[in-house]
Protein backbone atom coordinates (compact mmCIF):
# COMPACT_ATOMS: atom_id res chain seq x y z
CA UNK A 1 0.00 0.00 0.00
CA UNK A 2 1.15 3.60 -0.87
CA UNK A 3 -0.29 7.06 -1.56
CA UNK A 4 -2.02 7.29 -4.95
CA UNK A 5 -1.63 10.23 -7.17
CA UNK A 6 -4.76 11.45 -5.26
CA UNK A 7 -3.59 11.22 -2.36
CA UNK A 8 -5.16 8.68 -1.06
CA UNK A 9 -3.34 5.54 0.77
CA UNK A 10 -4.15 2.72 -2.04
CA UNK A 11 -3.02 -0.65 -3.21
CA UNK A 12 -3.48 -1.39 -7.74
CA UNK A 13 -4.87 -4.73 -8.26
CA UNK A 14 -3.80 -6.02 -11.78
CA UNK A 15 -6.13 -9.24 -12.95
CA UNK A 16 -5.24 -11.23 -16.33
CA UNK A 17 -8.38 -13.19 -16.97
CA UNK A 18 -9.02 -15.68 -19.06
CA UNK A 19 -12.58 -13.98 -20.69
CA UNK A 20 -14.20 -17.23 -22.01
CA UNK A 21 -13.96 -19.60 -19.10
CA UNK A 22 -14.42 -16.63 -16.48
CA UNK A 23 -10.89 -17.63 -14.95
CA UNK A 24 -8.69 -15.08 -13.69
CA UNK A 25 -4.96 -16.62 -14.60
CA UNK A 26 -2.92 -14.43 -12.81
CA UNK A 27 -2.99 -11.28 -10.17
CA UNK A 28 -0.94 -9.02 -8.23
CA UNK A 29 -1.34 -5.95 -5.84
CA UNK A 30 0.40 -3.49 -5.78
CA UNK A 31 1.31 -0.05 -3.95
CA UNK A 32 -1.14 2.56 -5.10
CA UNK A 33 1.73 4.62 -6.77
CA UNK A 34 3.82 2.01 -8.58
CA UNK A 35 3.61 1.79 -12.28
CA UNK A 36 2.08 -1.68 -14.06
CA UNK A 37 3.83 -1.12 -17.37
CA UNK A 38 6.83 -2.94 -16.17
CA UNK A 39 4.94 -5.95 -15.25
CA UNK A 40 2.83 -6.07 -17.97
CA UNK A 41 4.36 -8.51 -19.84
CA UNK A 42 5.64 -10.92 -17.24
CA UNK A 43 1.46 -10.85 -16.48
CA UNK A 44 0.62 -11.70 -19.55
CA UNK A 45 2.97 -14.80 -19.56
CA UNK A 46 1.73 -16.04 -16.67
CA UNK A 47 -2.26 -15.77 -17.99
CA UNK A 48 -0.79 -18.01 -21.20
CA UNK A 49 0.96 -20.27 -18.99
CA UNK A 50 -2.42 -20.78 -17.31
CA UNK A 51 -4.37 -21.78 -20.05
CA UNK A 52 -4.46 -25.28 -21.23
CA UNK A 53 -2.18 -26.13 -23.67
CA UNK A 54 -5.05 -28.37 -26.02
CA UNK A 55 -6.99 -24.84 -26.12
CA UNK A 56 -3.86 -22.80 -26.69
CA UNK A 57 -3.64 -24.79 -29.63
CA UNK A 58 -6.79 -25.10 -30.91
CA UNK A 59 -7.00 -21.00 -30.63
CA UNK A 60 -3.59 -20.74 -32.56
CA UNK A 61 -5.16 -23.14 -35.43
CA UNK A 62 -7.99 -21.22 -35.77
CA UNK A 63 -6.49 -17.54 -34.95
CA UNK A 64 -8.69 -16.98 -32.35
CA UNK A 65 -6.50 -16.39 -29.46
CA UNK A 66 -6.73 -12.51 -28.37
CA UNK A 67 -5.20 -10.24 -26.07
CA UNK A 68 -6.91 -6.95 -24.69
CA UNK A 69 -5.33 -4.58 -22.51
CA UNK A 70 -6.25 -1.32 -21.09
CA UNK A 71 -4.31 1.71 -22.78
CA UNK A 72 -2.53 1.78 -19.44
CA UNK A 73 -0.92 -1.42 -19.69
CA UNK A 74 0.61 -0.90 -23.28
CA UNK A 75 4.51 -1.22 -23.84
CA UNK A 76 7.03 -2.11 -25.96
CA UNK A 77 7.84 -4.96 -24.02
CA UNK A 78 4.28 -6.16 -24.00
CA UNK A 79 4.34 -5.84 -27.73
CA UNK A 80 7.99 -7.14 -27.97
CA UNK A 81 8.09 -10.43 -26.07
CA UNK A 82 4.57 -10.55 -24.40
CA UNK A 83 3.29 -12.76 -27.04
CA UNK A 84 6.61 -14.95 -26.88
CA UNK A 85 3.98 -17.68 -25.08
CA UNK A 86 1.74 -18.20 -27.95
CA UNK A 87 -0.17 -14.91 -28.89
Amino acid sequence: MAYSYAGQRAGRPHLGTWAEAGLTLAAELLAGNEDVRPRAAGLLRRVLAGIPEYIRAQAAARDRLRVRADAGYFTADLGDRGGDGGV
